[in-house]
């Protein structure tokens, strides 16, 4: 079991970083811009959280990985919650997934809330005390 929470832990997190370095990538040429939060693209932050996140994971010192793994996970989760709500209520807030039509696209701020999810709980899983 430890083995197939490893591989999913991995592929999300992994993915999770894959999406925002590309839709950080898109931003910046301005093609599909995600918002500005605090003068800064809501993107780029969720891509550092995303790339600190990776990096804990090759720490060898457990306290200082789980620390900073757990601050960039509560970044990267927080400002997913708060673009899901924004979407939610106002719409139209965060970029979507597919250009194409309407009804496949669904906005990365609600990808990033379900990858965060599933990485807290596979994180959980593979860290429990015996």
């Amino acid at each position: 079991m430890h083995t197939t929470t490893r591989i999913a832990f991995w592929a999300f997190l992994l993915t999770g970083l894959a999406g925002a370095a590309s839709l950080s990538y898109t931003t910046f040429q301005g093609i599909n811009p995600c918002p500005i939060v605090f003068s800064v693209r809501a993107c780029y932050v969720v891509f550092v959280a995303y790339f600190l996140m990776t990096i804990a994971q090759t720490l060898k010192k457990q306290a200082p990985a789980h620390r900073l793994f757990w601050g960039a996970w509560l970044i990267a989760f927080g400002f997913a919650i708060y673009g899901s709500t924004l979407e939610l209520f106002q719409g139209d807030i965060c970029p979507k997934n597919n250009p194409g039509p309407p009804f496949f696209a669904l906005p990365m701020c609600y990808i990033s809330l379900i990858f965060c999810a599933i990485i807290a709980g596979t994180w959980l899983i593979l860290h429990k005390r015996r």
